[in-house]
């Protein structure tokens, strides 16, 4: 009941800067652990990404929160491409595409981030939210908007880190990605080596900032959730971040 009476308020949208502040600020965790040089990533970049995550605490607005999220995300997949690059031209990203992925990294992504969905809109129901009604993203019949708000900071840790793990192991091959016109999809083995990778991030522990106990990833979706709906109903003050170094 907090969540539908939250709907298009400032409560919202305080949820909605921390999830979209704490993604640039991860996103930036990842770039920098990851680049191999600068034509990756350059200090300056990593400046900027700073920056665009302590900005969304000001925003009075979901409009300027989108802006400050896209320009993030224009400079996370930029990095994310050419860090692939490395591993062969096959991997290049050409930009972000989705309906459908047109290159072999981005039909990974879209597959990884089809499993987070699942994960989160799990997780949102567990904590007893509505996984349909966001505070972010915009509400259309069957999209699961609160699961992809709660998935938000996760992206780069988990959908990103495991696309840039299995490709940099070797455990995935361009031979495993079929094109279809302009669609790449990915056969069965591959499919299979990247959902054993997934299987394996989801399955690792981290400290969790706030309680400071050891969880693993799947964990720590469920308990973001459960403090995502705390936050809703008043019994937090503000919504906690999550934010690795």
């Amino acid at each position: 009941m907090a969540q539908h009476k939250a709907w298009g308020t400032d409560a919202a949208l305080a949820v909605a800067r921390a999830l979209i502040g704490d993604k640039l600020a991860n996103t930036r965790t990842f770039m920098r652990r990851n680049r191999v040089d600068e034509d990756d990533v350059d200090d300056a970049t990593l400046t900027r990404m700073a920056r665009l995550a302590a900005d969304t605490r000001a925003v009075q607005d979901a409009a300027h929160l989108l802006a400050l999220e896209g320009e993030g995300a224009k400079r996370g997949w930029a990095a994310l491409s050419s860090m692939l690059a490395h591993s062969g031209e096959a991997f290049a990203m050409k930009g972000r595409t989705r309906r459908p992925p047109r290159d072999a990294s981005n039909a990974m992504i879209s597959y990884l981030s089809g499993m987070l969905t699942r994960e989160c809109t799990l997780a949102a129901t567990t904590a007893g939210l509505d996984p349909f009604l966001g505070v972010y993203h915009t509400p259309h019949h069957g999209r699961p908007s609160m699961a992809l708000d709660l998935m938000e900071p996760f992206r780069p840790l988990l959908v990103d880190s495991v696309v840039l793990g299995v490709v940099r192991r070797g455990e995935v091959k361009p031979a495993g990605f079929v094109s279809l016109g302009h669609a790449v999809s990915m056969d069965k083995a591959t499919k299979k080596a990247l959902a054993v990778a997934w299987e394996r991030r989801l399955l690792e522990k981290v400290k969790h900032p706030l309680f400071g106990y050891q969880v693993t990833y799947r964990q720590v979706l469920t308990i973001h959730a459960r403090l995502l709906a705390r936050t809703l109903t008043g019994e937090l003050s503000e919504m906690p971040s999550f934010r690795t170094r």
